[in-house]
């Protein structure tokens, strides 16, 4: 409060916008004061001026004593305490030259924005000595307003310019302007902040928005979210000066250690490694099943006794140590055939067998190799589901930062993805369990009890996973010896006589 007016002063919670207005004492019915500077907090005020009806005066009284603020609004009467100036930072006008402006009419500036704003939200407002427009660019629309000098009421550039701002900030004040507002003033630069100026009352009262360049959608909701934060605008490297050839070559050098340093990094991440190492395990197991799968059924053929299912596991090992049919007949303990072979149709069928037999042991290698890292890396978790469920587990995840994040419920149906997705398309029953289906507390459990051991085990999975990742104690036989307790009795709860 001044001597003959009074000024406003309000920045948004991300600096990015600031209003400033002042009302002259003679748009007052009554004005007594003395210089004075208070904090208010907007909402509360907002709020209760909402309720004001037409012709309703609104009075407010401060006392300097007492710290507090009674205004009147109608038959409303409300006592408000004003905040701490201490503990607010005080907004000042930035000291900023723009020598581009234009001046128009206040209804076909709001216009504009409207229009704009069913698009998008940010706008590009751009001016040259012929023009005056706002353009907006949303994912399938455009919006584009021009005005020509001639339907302007002043402008002034040297040179095309345009610039974008954010329409959350603008179309709030655009709405307002149509009702008291004749004409509006905008002043800026290219990628330079926006003033924007108008008078209402008569004359009597003043307002000065000022705001920086674009503001993106995902900035206004964090400031909106956490409003206390304090935000800081991107370096911009305009101004840098020109580099010389020595130091393009050393700022290059540099960026490729810098880059090469990263790769290096992310190759020795254990969840990296993980992944590749159980991806790796199965795909060799795939491979040897769809080799096993070929002898099998090529042996089928030459021995019709053999027990295919039974003696699966035997078959390749059998004719890999075999020098003929009837010595692999032998082995399996059938009954040979007189079907002749050639030498080479016979080795063919041995070197299948052998790399069959030795894709065993590459796979039984893998896998220790996965059950190292594994009790390395998840160690808990490993000793509650076993190294190998854990690692797929974790790989399935994406790692274990997020594993660790996951909820139970989750955790247990990971891997059965396939599944969850037709009981969301067609309505089928839902999963009860993914990869942990494999512990065998679930798998060698009578079916109508696994529902109830997969969800208890996921949940102390869980816990497992968190208990890894974020550096907990790890568990010891003692911690899986209560989780196996639990899943007697969850067995002996459900048991059917």
């Amino acid at each position: 409060f001044e001597d003959g007016h009074i000024e406003v002063r309000a920045v948004d919670a991300m600096h990015v916008a600031m209003v400033r207005m002042e009302i002259d004492a003679a748009a007052f019915e009554a004005w007594e004061c003395e210089p004075c500077t208070i904090g208010f907090e907007l909402k509360k005020l907002h709020d209760l001026i909402g309720l004001a009806e037409s012709g309703d005066l609104i009075e407010m009284n401060y006392d300097e004593n007492d710290g507090r603020v009674n205004i009147q609004v109608g038959e409303i009467n409300r006592t408000i305490r004003p905040l701490d100036r201490a503990t607010m930072l005080e907004p000042k006008v930035p000291d900023v030259e723009l020598h581009s402006s234009v001046k128009l009419s206040a209804i076909k500036f709001s216009r504009a924005l409207r229009a704009a704003k069913q698009v998008g939200d940010l706008a590009t407002i751009s001016l040259n000595a012929q023009s005056f427009g706002v353009n907006v660019s949303g994912d399938t629309d455009t919006v584009n307003v021009s005005y020509d000098a001639g339907e302007l009421q002043d402008l002034v550039c040297d040179g095309p310019v345009k610039s974008q701002y954010s329409l959350s900030l603008l179309y709030p004040m655009a709405k307002r302007m149509e009702a008291i507002v004749d004409s509006v003033s905008l002043f800026f630069n290219e990628n330079h902040p926006l003033r924007l100026e108008f008078e209402f009352a008569d004359g009597a009262g003043r307002l000065i928005q000022l705001m920086h360049g674009r503001m993106t959608i995902e900035a206004r909701t964090l400031a909106d979210r956490f409003p206390d934060s304090e935000s800081y605008p991107p370096t911009s490297i305009d101004f840098w000066p020109d580099l010389t050839s020595k130091q393009s070559e050393l700022l290059q050098d540099a960026s490729l250690r810098v880059a090469e340093r990263g790769v290096a990094d992310a190759a020795s991440d254990p969840d990296s490694r993980l992944e590749h190492l159980v991806q790796a395990t199965e795909e060799m197991r795939s491979a040897h099943n769809t080799l096993e799968s070929r002898i099998v059924e090529w042996a089928g053929l030459f021995l019709p006794s053999l027990d295919l299912d039974q003696q699966r596991g035997h078959i390749a090992s059998a004719f890999a140590s075999s020098s003929d049919l009837h010595e692999a007949a032998v082995l399996l303990n059938v009954q040979s055939t007189d079907v002749k072979f050639g030498e080479k149709e016979w080795q063919g069928i041995q070197t299948l067998a052998e790399s069959i037999v030795n894709r065993v042991t590459d796979i039984e290698r893998m896998e220790d190799s996965v059950r190292e890292l594994s009790n390395v890396h998840l160690p808990s978790l490993s000793l509650l589901l076993g190294p190998l469920l854990s690692a797929k587990l974790c790989t399935s995840a994406h790692g274990r930062a997020r594993l660790a994040r996951l909820p139970a419920s989750t955790i247990q149906v990971i891997g059965a993805e396939k599944a969850f997705f037709m009981h969301i398309q067609q309505g089928t029953s839902p999963p009860k369990h993914g990869h942990i289906f494999q512990h065998s507390w679930i798998s060698r459990s009578p079916k109508w009890t696994r529902g109830s051991i997969a969800r208890m085990l996921a949940a102390k999975a869980a816990i497992a996973a968190r208990v890894d990742h974020f550096g907990g104690e790890p568990w010891t036989s003692k911690d899986v010896s209560e989780v196996e307790k639990k899943v007697g009795e969850i067995r002996a709860r459900k048991s059917r006589k």
